[in-house]
């Protein structure tokens, strides 16, 4: 009996066992496999491509426009209005203004031909717009000088006459009797020069033209 119940615990526990074996092993533990760890490839780092600067256009500053300056509605006083007649047609003559505001003409050609040469002088009146004849030179001239001294007086120097010759004459005009007396001579005839009034009250004569040259001597002419 004892031994009948051995063979079957045997019986038993073979059963079991064939069993666990149809049944992948029952909760026989099964080993696991860990995969083999594959090297994980860093990639190389790649050189970052900065792209090349480029070159900044700056736009240039337009300028501003201004408003454009509109014309003045006031007539500007660049004409010319028809005024008085000198009392005789000259020309090559001089004009000086006097301390009272009138001009002293004297003087000049009369035909274009050079052949009539003035003596007469003529006053004109800015208030009046006319002009009145005055004193007469002692030597008819053109081309000569005339200039307004610090006492009021004209000193007429130089010039020519009919016949073309220089002249070395001076003589002086005083507004207060409309006369002309006559001067101390220039060192050179001479026509067609420049006389300035200096600060010192004395007048420089230079250059000008004689019997075919040209001259740059200077003089003083003191009063």
């Amino acid at each position: 009996m004892n031994r009948t119940a051995g063979w079957i615990s045997i019986l038993c526990l073979l059963a079991i066992v064939a069993a666990g074996c149809n049944n992948g092993g029952g909760n026989r533990p099964v080993m696991q496999q860990t995969p083999p760890a594959t090297a994980t490839q860093t990639p190389f780092p790649t050189a970052t491509q900065t792209p090349p600067p480029t070159a900044t256009q700056t736009a240039r500053p337009t300028s501003s426009a201004s408003p454009t300056a509109q014309p003045s509605s006031t007539p500007t006083c660049t004409s010319f209005t028809s005024t008085g007649s000198l009392k005789v047609d000259r020309f090559d003559h001089t004009s000086t203004v006097l301390p009272g505001g009138n001009v002293l003409i004297a003087g000049g050609f009369e035909n274009f031909d050079g052949t009539v040469v003035l003596a007469s002088a003529e006053l004109y009146d800015a208030a009046g717009a006319s002009s009145t004849l005055t004193g007469t030179m002692a030597t008819a001239r053109a081309g000569h000088t005339a200039t307004l001294l610090n006492d009021g007086e004209v000193l007429i120097a130089g010039g020519e006459d009919a016949s073309q010759n220089s002249l070395n004459s001076a003589e002086i005009y005083d507004p207060a009797t409309g006369k002309f007396t006559v001067t101390g001579n220039l060192h050179l005839a001479r026509v067609f020069h420049t006389a300035t009034l200096l600060s010192s009250g004395k007048v420089l004569i230079a250059g000008g033209y004689d019997k075919g040259l040209f001259l740059n001597s200077t003089e003083l002419y003191t009063p």
